[in-house]
């Protein structure tokens, strides 16, 4: 379960290939960011590593809202299925569940905590299993994607706090 919750809130930008900020946010900067292996293999383990700088501090009611768009054989949105795929997420509860998942991306001066305080946050090397679903559902996420993470605060979800595009491809590779 562990991984399947990390999975929600990282595995569109672990995946992806490029990484880029959409650039509408003064107060975040998302940049470096990496993934191995690249295609990201079905089942087994990837490796994100990035860098983010926050010049201002964030609510504790921040959510995330994951578009993830599968573009094969056209277009269409993945729906969001048990925290999966097109998903809103609310990312105190993320930290405050999975603790050992989140807090090590924190700067050693910033706690752990729900509210992000400004500072450079960045993972150097973060590692992932995705589970293997079963022949028949594996070979049919294989693919390209694109999409948005879109970051905003509850109270205020017209106000953007940080935006990250991206694709990725992942391959069905049946375990051994």
């Amino acid at each position: 379960m562990r991984t399947l919750a990390v999975l929600a809130v990282l595995v569109s930008l672990a995946a992806a290939n490029t990484i880029q900020d959409c650039g509408l946010t003064p107060n975040a900067v998302f940049h470096d960011a990496s993934v191995t292996p690249d295609p990201v293999i079905v089942p087994g383990p990837m490796t994100l590593k990035f860098q983010g700088d926050l010049t201002a501090d964030w609510p504790a009611d921040m959510m995330i809202m994951v578009e993830v768009i599968k573009e094969d054989p056209f277009d269409i949105e993945v729906p969001c299925l048990n925290g999966l795929g097109s998903c809103e997420v609310d990312m105190c509860a993320y930290i405050t569940q999975y603790p050992e998942a989140f807090c090590p991306l924190f700067p050693p001066e910033v706690p752990c905590s729900c509210s992000l305080l400004a500072g450079h946050y960045q993972s150097d090397g973060f590692t992932l299993t995705l589970p293997d679903l079963g022949e028949g559902i594996d070979s049919v996420i294989a693919g390209g994607y694109h999409g948005n993470v879109t970051l905003y605060s509850k109270s205020a979800p017209e106000t953007l706090l940080g935006c990250v595009r991206f694709d990725f491809q992942l391959e069905y590779v049946p375990p051994s």
